[in-house]
């Protein structure tokens, strides 16, 4: 029992750092201008004038840290059910982000599609070790 939780927690300590260090990469390729973030207007702006290479990294930080994650939790946990947990956490973290902050119907769907293509692709191969 003691893998399967440290395989949970592991998996998204890894999740968590590759999506931080993800993000942060983009902010570096895409700079995005200081935005008052109370400001409903402004972020959308922001978020619509945002490069469609900002976009589509996005989903792909978002897919690769799934991957890590649920690879991590599935591997040391011995069990798909880690893996998936992991997947559905960063599931549900997208979709409060995605409420929180608008953004293109186009990228919710890429993000949503990214995300559990990389859990599902990880959850199969960590199983497996």
């Amino acid at each position: 029992m003691l893998w399967k939780i440290l395989g949970v927690v592991f998996g998204i300590i890894v999740a968590g750092m590759a999506i931080a260090g993800g993000e942060f990469a983009l902010h570096l390729l895409f700079p995005m201008p200081p935005v008052d973030m109370k400001d409903a207007e402004s972020v959308k702006t922001m978020v619509a004038s945002a490069p469609l290479g900002g976009k589509i990294g996005l989903a792909m930080v978002y897919a690769v840290a799934t991957f890590l994650g649920a690879i991590v939790a599935a591997s040391v946990a011995k069990g798909r059910w880690a893996g998936w947990t992991i997947t559905t956490i960063i599931l549900m973290l997208t979709v409060a982000n995605f409420v929180m902050l608008p953004h293109p119907v186009w990228l919710i769907a890429l993000c949503l599609i990214t995300i559990v293509l990389g859990g599902g692709i990880a959850t199969r191969i960590g199983a497996k070790r």
